[in-house]
């Protein structure tokens, strides 16, 4: 870790307030508070001026120039990605700016104050698993660009993470088969789940005229790995083992299946059950009101001969 004067000014500040506190305040909260305060409110701000140190200042009339270069192996090979600082060439503590350098190793840096010839500069180049390497103490002239070359050696007692190999995806393949007959079920449908989501479908696939099915470029997962879950009118449900991929091999699982048994004892295919047919019935015939021969609303021969009838009765009464 790289740090400027104004860092370590700010560390020796923070120390010594410390100190303070603690005969100002004698009480540990009040003084906890306000370090809290300090922290939040001022540190931010002060590390923001203290991330790089001014240039040194150019001669009047003088106007910034650049520095450009590359960074190598010991074996000349170009290193992509690398840190470079530049900083004092008196103290690699005081740093004046930064940029990384691109896939071919190289580097650039603009508007670099000029130094009227004198090497106050040097480039200090930081990355994982190398030692620190510092460039040549240079100069950097008006309206000018200065080229620095910077080579960095492996420091082989540092640990660099190793990364891990992805295993390479596997297939799945077999024969869906009735237990009874031992013959291949057609038109299975065979579903991949994960062994702990097995309602949960990745992939699925229709069994062919065989029985048979395949899943290729199934990635591998840790434990419990796959299941697959078998599905068929007229058989039962079924869920296999956990099964577990091995890269770049196929493996084989047969499944079974048991056919529905019927309320005899009987084992059968089940079949649809039809939907309801609907027959379409012609509507009921609604009377008209009967009407006299004036087409008024009237009595019928009917109506009067019941009347005649009515009257006749009452009169026999009497």
């Amino acid at each position: 870790m790289i740090f400027t004067d104004c860092k370590k000014k700010l560390i020796i500040f923070l120390l010594i307030y410390t100190l303070m506190l603690r005969r100002l305040l004698p009480n540990l909260s009040s003084r906890i508070l306000l370090l809290m305060l300090i922290i939040v409110l001022i540190l931010p701000a002060v590390a923001a001026v203290c991330a790089t140190e001014p240039y040194p200042p150019m001669l009047p009339g003088h106007t910034a120039g650049s520095v450009t270069g590359r960074v190598t192996t010991n074996t000349s090979q170009p290193m992509a990605g690398v840190t470079v600082y530049i900083v004092n060439a008196a103290s690699s503590s005081i740093q004046y700016s930064s940029s990384t350098t691109d896939s071919n190793g190289y580097f650039a840096i603009a508007s670099v104050n000029s130094t009227n010839g004198s090497p106050v500069y040097r480039i200090l180049a930081t990355e994982p698993g190398y030692d620190d390497a510092t460039s040549s103490a240079f100069a950097v002239s008006p309206a000018t660009t200065s080229i620095v070359y910077v080579t960095m050696t492996r420091n082989y007692s540092i640990a660099t993470p190793t990364p891990t190999p992805v295993p390479s995806p596997g297939a799945i393949a077999g024969t869906v088969i009735d237990s009874n007959t031992t013959r291949g079920v057609i038109n299975a449908k065979v579903s991949l789940v994960k062994a702990n989501h097995q309602y949960v479908t990745i992939t699925s696939a229709i069994t062919d005229s065989n029985g048979r099915y395949r899943f290729s470029g199934v990635e591998y997962i840790d434990a419990p790995g796959y299941k697959l879950r078998v599905e068929k009118t007229g058989y039962e449900e079924i869920f296999t083992a956990p099964i577990m991929i091995v890269p770049d091999s196929t493996v084989t699982q047969d499944i079974y299946l048991t056919p529905v048994a019927s309320s005899n004892g009987a084992t059968q295919n089940a079949t649809a059950t039809p939907g309801p047919t609907v027959t379409a019935e012609p509507p009921t015939a609604t009377p008209a009101p009967q009407t006299n021969s004036a087409g008024l609303p009237g009595f019928g021969i009917a109506s009067a001969l019941a009347g005649v009838t009515l009257a006749y009765a009452l009169a026999r009464k009497k």
